[in-house]
């Protein structure tokens, strides 16, 4: 007669590392959910009327709305507000890789 015990031929390192990497995944998936959730509500809210974003805030529009992405771009001063922002960031990183190269080089030649 064979008296022996089987044990699992799985080591306690494999199952820990499993199950953390089965954590930092559920962890991931969470902070993912967590972070886009609010970019696509804001995104189907901007395409609804004013009485469904009262009536429904958190279900999908009945009728897509594009009529204030029209306003927006048309009526408003937005083409040149964003156009001026474009020219502010292009300009400040213009300035910032300017002085990080600089930084960098000294960083790079002195001697610590």
């Amino acid at each position: 007669m064979n008296n022996h015990i089987v044990i699992s031929h799985t080591p306690i390192a494999v199952i820990k590392r499993r199950l953390l990497s089965a954590f930092l995944m559920a962890f991931m998936l969470l902070y993912t959910v967590t972070i886009f959730y609010p970019l696509v509500l804001m995104v189907l809210t901007s395409l609804k009327s004013t009485k469904e974003i009262f009536s429904n805030p958190f279900g999908l529009p009945q009728a897509w709305n594009f009529a204030s992405y029209v306003k927006l771009l048309t009526i408003s001063k937005y083409p040149i507000y964003f156009r001026n922002s474009i020219a502010v960031v292009t300009a400040s990183l213009g300035v910032i890789i300017s002085f990080s190269a600089m930084a960098s080089y000294i960083l790079a030649k002195y001697e610590f």
